[in-house]
């Protein structure tokens, strides 16, 4: 391969499209699904061109397709080791094989840092990676206080998730 991606979230398939467009032979390496956390993200308002805002999974995989169109290849593995990276010629070691490149893009995305508050884990999967949610916590007397700058969370809560909730 011409270039060796790891990690299929939206910056690892955006350096796939310029890649393959670019005449380059292509492999991106996700070790689960490819989307990243923006494939658990609601609904996504702030992406240019689409105003209805479209869910996190259907924009990566509207990324997917268009980085498969251009020929990128993408695998299911993790990747174990890397060998010879100082070399011109690097081997990216999988479970499942090993792969030659002479560049790699580690594209292996973040993890959303968990306030470790009480009620967190029952509703925060419903509400993951909302970048405008500051702060999430649950009332002693029930309930719930969400600080965010996201007015259209209160829908969600209301309806989908039928909690009480505040927002400051």
């Amino acid at each position: 391969y011409d270039i060796i991606i790891i990690g299929g979230g939206s910056a690892g398939l955006s350096a796939a499209i310029y890649a393959t467009r670019g005449g380059m032979k292509t492999l991106i390496l996700e070790k689960l699904a490819c989307g990243g956390q923006a494939s658990r993200t609601y609904e996504i308002e702030n992406y240019p061109g689409f105003t209805q805002g479209p869910s996190g999974p259907e924009l990566m995989a509207q990324f997917e397709i268009h980085a498969r169109k251009f020929g990128a290849e993408i695998k299911s593995e993790a990747v174990r080791e890397i060998v010879d990276i100082d070399k011109d010629i690097k081997i990216v070691k999988t479970r499942k094989g090993e792969y030659k490149t002479c560049t790699i893009i580690f594209a292996t995305g973040a993890n959303p840092k968990k306030l470790g508050v009480e009620g967190e884990a029952e509703f925060a999967h419903k509400l993951e990676n909302n970048t405008n949610v500051l702060l999430f916590t649950k009332l002693k007397k029930g309930g719930f206080v969400i600080l965010t700058t996201d007015e259209s969370i209160s829908y969600r809560l209301d309806d989908e998730l039928k909690v009480d909730w505040s927002i400051v």
